[in-house]
């Protein structure tokens, strides 16, 4: 599922999408990314930083979750987002 908000700038800039998927670290060392795949294929990378959250990410793999985020860009194709929270999903 992936839901996206639209609207001006200003509003494309504060409003969060939502994602859920599979956590998972792609790429060889040293330039792996942390990535979430949904059940339908698509991959999302999630933009590198040092906040507690991607830290807390990296430390899910595997796990399914539903994650808001915003968009890096304001194309609808774009394929990294900037992740604001997740939760865990149950099955």
């Amino acid at each position: 599922m992936f839901l996206c908000a639209c609207g001006g700038q200003k509003e494309l800039d504060q409003a969060t999408s939502v994602l859920v998927g599979t956590v998972y670290v792609i790429g060889n060392e040293p330039f792996t990314e942390l990535s979430i795949q949904t059940d339908a294929g698509r991959i999302c990378i999630v933009q590198k930083d040092t906040s507690q959250l991607y830290r807390r990410l990296w430390q899910m793999q595997g796990q399914k979750l539903l994650i808001h985020f915003r968009p890096m860009s304001t194309t609808s194709d774009s394929t990294h987002i900037i992740p604001e929270r997740f939760e865990l999903v149950k099955d």
